[in-house]
C-alpha cells in the first residue's frame, strides 16, 4: 500500500522540460551543432537514449 502512495505522489510531481528537434527546414548545420554540443537537459537525455548503443567517447 505504501508503494501505491509513493508512486502515486511521483505521478503528481511536474513533468521535466520536453525538447522537440526537427530540420524541418533544411537548416542541417544549426540542427547538428545543437545536437552535438548537448548542453544541460539534451546532454542527459543523449545520454539516457543511447548509453546503450554508444561509448562514452561516441556521446562526448
Amino acid at each position: 500500500m505504501t508503494e501505491i502512495i509513493n508512486l502515486e505522489a511521483i505521478l503528481q510531481l511536474p513533468k521535466g522540460p520536453e525538447l522537440f528537434l526537427s530540420d524541418i527546414h533544411g537548416e542541417f548545420p544549426a540542427f547538428d551543432h545543437i545536437l552535438r554540443i548537448g548542453s544541460g537537459n539534451l546532454k542527459e537525455k543523449i545520454k539516457e537514449l543511447f548509453k546503450s548503443r554508444l561509448s562514452e567517447a561516441e556521446i562526448k
